[in-house]
């Protein structure tokens, strides 16, 4: 099998991940902005390609699927995966299969506000989370909510943006800042409150308690096929840096509905806090997240069973191992910089593309994320 793992960026774990996953023969192609990627480096091919909001972006990427026979494409990137979801119908047409949700589920898990309202209408505790400063201070006046409180983005990515406040006047001033800092840097976070005139910052309460992450793989079919779940004990840069797998009937009941309404394609990588017999989910991200490693370490393969079902074979996930109780912690590697990376420019100006715009009606360009609703 023939995968493309695209913004591969830092994450060299997961190219070893897909390629031993399976005892067959596969070829790990990598695609991102920067060609110094270091996860570039343990790719048997790599491309440079445009930024991933540039318009020819998917265009890039179909070419590389057509030069390299990619069977299946994996995205590492959440402000990716919007721009994948409306364009599988090219992917598929070239032969690649996207391991990429739905643009509705997209849409759900990248809005923190509809996140928080989805899983409300589930019956699942999260987070109370408001939409405006009157809203918030509403919330206080009535003693619902109490200091401090999490100015966040609506959209956001990698915890940027993440403020603690702990008065009113600093609440004010937080919102306004985050929301000049979202304009700034005019990417898909920044450019969506202009696109569609909706609020682009939530404030939530503060949730207490143990940190838990939790992995929930779905097959192509939107099926829950496993669960892992693991307890953060350490973060760092807004990723989990030291987790156990521990045995949580709860949890699994939670992750379990989650993933059988939602319907998503792939890992689910979920955000809950656990104080008491009260279970909080946070976030839920459709994605490889920085947490899988630790599920992965513990008996997880979920490369192996994503690769057999793109490959229309089944795969028996209750064979997983977990390994209950053993810490497991990231550690700084290098790796050198040195790999020839090949410039997907090429490909744009060779007689493949010519032959798949002919083959394929081929004409799609990546477009700034803008939210339903």
């Amino acid at each position: 099998m023939n995968i493309l793992l695209t913004c591969a960026g830092r994450r060299n774990y997961l190219v070893d991940f897909f390629r031993y996953g399976q005892t067959a023969t596969t070829k790990i192609v990598g695609a991102d902005a920067d060609g110094n990627a270091a996860a570039l480096q343990e790719c048997d091919v790599a491309y440079q390609v445009p930024y991933l909001f540039a318009p020819e972006y998917i265009n890039h990427l179909l070419a590389i699927c057509v030069e390299e026979s990619i069977d299946l494409v994996v995205s590492l990137s959440d402000l990716e995966l919007p721009v994948l979801a409306r364009s599988r119908c090219q992917f598929e047409e070239v032969g690649a299969k996207l391991l990429v949700s739905s643009p509705a589920v997209i849409d759900l898990c990248f809005d923190k506000l509809e996140t928080a309202r989805w899983l409300t209408k589930l019956g699942i505790k999260t987070a109370l989370t408001f939409a405006s400063v009157n809203e918030a201070i509403d919330a206080l006046d009535a003693s619902q909510v109490s200091f401090p409180l999490v100015v966040k983005p609506r959209w956001g990515s990698a915890s940027i943006g993440v403020h603690s406040v702990f008065s009113v006047s600093e609440l004010m001033h937080t919102v306004s800042l985050v929301h000049e800092q979202l304009v700034r840097r005019n990417i898909a976070l920044g450019s969506i409150q202009r696109q569609t005139n909706l609020p682009d910052i939530v404030i939530q309460e503060t949730l207490t308690g143990k940190e838990y992450g939790i992995d929930v793989l779905n097959d192509f079919n939107g099926s829950v096929r496993s669960i892992y779940v693991k307890e953060k004990l350490a973060m760092r840069a807004g990723e989990t840096d030291k987790a156990c797998v521990r045995e949580h009937v709860g949890l699994d009941t939670v992750a379990l509905l989650i993933g059988s309404n939602l319907k998503h394609i792939g890992n689910l990588d979920c955000d809950v806090f656990v104080d008491g017999d009260t279970a909080s989910v946070l976030e839920l991200n459709p994605r490889f997240g920085g947490g899988y490693p630790f599920s992965h370490l513990a008996g997880a393969n979920y490369p192996a069973a994503v690769m057999d079902w793109a490959a229309g074979r089944e795969h028996d996930c209750s064979k997983f191992g977990k390994q209950f109780d053993t810490i497991f912690a990231k550690a700084d590697g290098l790796v050198e910089i040195g790999k020839p990376v090949l410039c997907s420019e090429a490909l744009q100006d060779s007689q493949l593309t010519s032959r798949l715009k002919q083959d394929h009606n081929y004409s799609v360009s990546a477009e700034r994320y803008t939210p339903a609703g």
